[in-house]
């Protein structure tokens, strides 16, 4: 990793026993898992919807978005706004923030197409999303209509 000046921040979170990067700019909240309500999808990551400041917000198991194994129930969960659109992501745990350099981003091609970039903190691979590609444009369907 290059100098801890450098690079934009992102929150750090756990995905399964993953590290992963999610730019702190669209990160709107984070939050302890609330009580979900049932919400029929399309997308098996739907977890369903929860109650976050008086809006139905879809709730998505990053952890299956990403390809990870969920036999554990998620314990946090961040609410991402992007534009006018918000969704929440379930994960397992929250690390902090970090300036993460993307001249020390790998250039091969990734298998998740969420991912955005693969680098390191502190010997540490983290991956890094492009939050506009974690989310499939059919989970905004239910937001967008209610």
């Amino acid at each position: 990793m290059g100098s801890p000046s450098l690079g934009k921040p992102h929150l750090l979170i756990r995905a399964a026993t993953t590290l992963v990067g999610i730019p702190v700019d669209v990160v709107h909240e984070v939050m302890r898992m609330p009580e979900l309500r049932p919400l029929p999808s399309e997308i098996p990551a739907t977890l369903g919807m929860a109650m976050i400041r008086a809006s139905a917000v879809t709730v998505l198991d990053l952890r299956r978005l990403l390809g990870f194994d969920d036999t554990v129930p998620p314990s946090r969960l961040i609410s991402v706004r992007i534009g006018k659109r918000q969704v929440a992501l379930a994960l397992d745990d929250v690390v902090g923030i970090a300036r993460l350099d993307d001249t020390d981003a790998t250039a091969q091609p990734l298998a998740a197409d969420a991912v955005s970039q693969l680098t390191v903190l502190d010997r540490e691979l983290v991956l890094v999303l492009e939050t506009l590609r974690t989310v499939p444009e059919a989970a905004w369907q239910p937001i967008e209509t209610t």
